[in-house]
């Protein structure tokens, strides 16, 4: 099968489009703004078919403005995390001001040393991103 790579001039259509098109294709042409049965046959189909884009287009809609409250929950989240981090002495905690995805984290333990490291006396093992020798270790 060739591959076809010019997707500015025409694009491969969706399966599902063509599952619904297809009926249509397949049976008489009508003109949907036509009084006789062909014609109310066809406006009918066309009005569904607006009303699948517009119902898609509102689901989108919805979509969007739900992972931006969750982005910005997220994003409140993780401040308040880095926050407490910074306050506990020896964590430097890095790039909080750049922009980046709401649930990243970077911060340093100076006494992690290998992959598994104790957390500031919790008891807790957490894993560092680098194999012991293979990250940057403080002295």
């Amino acid at each position: 099968m060739p591959v076809y790579l010019d997707h500015n001039a025409t694009s491969p259509m969706h399966a599902e489009a063509v599952e619904a098109i297809l009926p249509f294709l397949r049976q008489p042409l009508a003109n949907p703004s036509s009084l006789h049965i062909l014609g109310r046959m066809a406006g009918s189909a066309l009005e569904t078919a607006r009303a699948q884009v517009v119902g898609r287009g509102k689901a989108a809609e919805l979509a969007s403005l739900e992972m931006e409250q969750r982005r910005q929950y997220l994003s409140e989240l993780r401040d308040a995390f880095e926050a407490r981090l910074a306050s506990i002495p020896g964590r430097v905690v890095f790039g909080q001001q750049a922009p980046r995805l709401p649930h990243t984290t970077y911060f340093a333990q100076p006494d992690c040393r290998g992959v598994l490291c104790e957390t500031a006396g919790t008891g807790k093992q957490t894993a560092s991103g680098f194999p012991p020798g293979r990250g940057i270790e403080r002295q």
